[in-house]
C-alpha cells in the first residue's frame, strides 16, 4: 500500500482577527478517495499569501488536483489543547491535545520521519 502524504487543504471555516491580523483556519484533511486515517486537523493562517495559497488549494481540489501542485502543510506544533483542533471528519469531532504553533509552509512532500498524521502526532505528541 502506498503511503499518501498529501494532504489538502479542503475546508475553510472561520475567520479571528487577534493583534490586528486576520486568521483563517482551513480544515486539513486527506484526499477524497484516498482516506487511509480518517482523521484531520485545523490549520490557522494569518499571512494573505498562505491564505490565497490555501484557498487555491481548495479551488484545486475542487477540480481534480493537480499531482504537481503541492500540498503537504510542514508546521510546528505545541502541546495542550486550544479550543479549535479537532477531528472535524469524525462525526463525534474530538479535540486533539496538540495544535499548530508556526505554519512553515506547504510542500510536495517531507522525508519519512518527519511525516505524520493527526493520529499519530496525538498518539505520540512529544516526538512530533
Amino acid at each position: 500500500m502506498s503511503k499518501l502524504p498529501i494532504l489538502l487543504l479542503i475546508l475553510m471555516f472561520g475567520l479571528v482577527r487577534a493583534n490586528g491580523e486576520e486568521t483563517n483556519y482551513f480544515l486539513v484533511a486527506e484526499r477524497r478517495g484516498q482516506v487511509f486515517h480518517h482523521d484531520s486537523y485545523v490549520l490557522p493562517l494569518s499571512k494573505p499569501e498562505d491564505i490565497a495559497y490555501a484557498r487555491y488549494l481548495i479551488v484545486k481540489n475542487q477540480a481534480g488536483f493537480s499531482e504537481g501542485d503541492r500540498g503537504m502543510v510542514g508546521a510546528k506544533l505545541a502541546a495542550g489543547k486550544d479550543g479549535i483542533n479537532r477531528n472535524l471528519v469524525d462525526p463525534a469531532m474530538p479535540e486533539w491535545s496538540w495544535h499548530v504553533r508556526e505554519f512553515g509552509g506547504v510542500g510536495e512532500g517531507a522525508i519519512e520521519t518527519l511525516d505524520g498524521n493527526p493520529t499519530q502526532v496525538e498518539n505520540d505528541p512529544s516526538w512530533y
